[in-house]
């Protein structure tokens, strides 16, 4: 079901990459900063498989148990991404994985 939401949420994406430093600033508004910032215990690059946009968007969706209880525990709203932001996202993660 995660791979069927993810090609359906990307189906329009191809060619169109994100901007990473609007992707940071989805990262940071978002809240995802606050469990996955450089103080916190939950290291962002370990487990996630960024290989296609899609792969993003089924490790988010596997991840929803944790959020909701985070979410819930520090009383931080749901995050709502557009697609731009999405893809501005992704663009951010991978530049960060890769390092460039």
């Amino acid at each position: 079901m995660a791979d069927l939401i993810a090609y359906l949420y990307f189906f329009d994406y191809q060619g169109s990459p994100g901007d990473p430093q609007l992707g940071r600033k989805v990262f940071e508004t978002k809240s995802c900063i606050s469990c996955h910032g450089p103080q916190q215990n939950w290291a962002l690059d370990q487990g996630i498989d960024l290989a296609r946009p899609a792969d993003l968007v089924r490790t988010m969706w596997n991840h929803v148990p944790h959020m909701r209880e985070l979410i819930v525990t520090r009383n931080i709203d749901w995050p709502q991404l557009t697609a731009e932001e999405l893809r501005d996202l992704y663009a951010y993660l991978l530049r960060r994985a890769t390092g460039n």
